[in-house]
């Protein structure tokens, strides 16, 4: 074996033990352990999984919408006291490359999480992961106008359900039809709240779940600057929503996500049945004479949206929509 002084000055080694030119120098002779077609280890606070995401993510580290989702988590994280969710959004920040002072504190124009400290200081059995139930009137008019809901009145015969994630807690809204015929706001609200299931698993199944993961991803990758007027702006995908009697409906799902600022963002969920029959509600499946329903909602013209993007007709590897999706998922 070729020893170290011979290695480093570059000199041909007789590889005896000792070597000649170490005899004859009078230094030491060490054998080489060469490295040559081995891979470097990392850093010890890197795993594999950290060190094949970090070469695959190429997305800038103000990215608002991902930073965004890194500062909701770390709320969430202190308002349940999930370690799993903390440790969730500081793999995303490393993986980005944003620092703690960039998330937490004054950043992108937005003011710091100064009130964190009410958060962190209040013991778990006090806090409140949820609240009231959402109301029209509190949805900003650029959400409305992006998914034509400005008039709630007309709204309410179709399945809608919205979220708004303000500080670490979640409010929903939903529709009458949607309450009716899918599941209620009472439900939807203390699955929230106690944390066992996705509020999603009430109503989607596992591909329905995955298309809605593709969707939240999508819409995160429109969002990669700073909110301005017109940033709000609708996707739509083929899917499948579960009614209340378990019947599994073909739908068009309609996703648009605001955000306010970088503590207040809003989800917008709308299910529109493609099926050219009326469907029957479940509720009056169970009468003597059971009408047909929302057959408005086989009318919903998509010329009443604005272009939407088709979140199907996206490839699924290699672009920025499938880095963000691996982030979502922390794969």
């Amino acid at each position: 074996m070729v020893c170290v002084g011979c290695h480093e000055a570059k000199r041909k080694c007789d590889k005896n033990t000792p070597c000649s030119r170490c005899a004859k120098l009078g230094i030491p002779c060490v054998p080489h352990l060469s490295q040559q077609g081995k891979r470097k280890r990392g850093s010890p606070d890197e795993t594999p999984e950290d060190v094949t995401i970090l070469r695959q993510v190429s997305l800038p580290k103000d990215h608002y919408g991902l930073c965004h989702l890194i500062r909701s988590w770390i709320s969430i994280a202190f308002v349940r006291r999930s370690f799993h969710l903390l440790n969730k959004a500081t793999t995303m920040a490393n993986q980005l490359g944003v620092t703690m002072d960039e998330i937490m504190c004054r950043s992108m124009t937005q003011q710091g999480m100064h009130w964190m400290g009410t958060i962190v200081a209040t013991p778990q059995a006090e806090q409140v992961a949820g609240g009231p139930r959402l109301q029209w009137n509190e949805l900003p008019e650029s959400l409305l106008v992006a998914t034509r809901t400005l008039h709630s009145v007309d709204c309410e015969a179709r399945w809608i359900w919205i979220r708004e994630l303000s500080q670490g807690r979640s409010r929903y809204l939903v529709t009458q039809a949607f309450e009716r015929d899918i599941t209620t706001w009472a439900l939807i609200q203390s699955t929230w709240n106690e944390n066992k299931i996705s509020v999603v698993d009430l109503f989607l199944d596992g591909a329905g779940r995955e298309k809605h993961a593709k969707s939240v991803a999508h819409q995160y990758s429109l969002h990669a600057k700073p909110p301005s007027p017109h940033s709000a702006r609708c996707s739509r995908q083929r899917s499948q929503v579960k009614l209340r009697n378990g019947e599994m409906i073909p739908v068009e799902e309609v996703s648009c996500m605001d955000f306010v600022h970088m503590d207040l963002s809003y989800h917008f969920v709308e299910y529109v049945p493609v099926c050219v029959q009326p469907i029957l509600s479940p509720a009056r499946m169970q009468s003597s004479q059971p009408q047909p329903f929302f057959q408005e909602l086989s009318k919903v013209m998509w010329d009443d949206y604005p272009l939407m993007v088709n979140v199907d007709d996206i490839p699924a590897e290699g672009n920025e929509l499938d880095q963000i999706l691996q982030l979502l998922n922390g794969t």
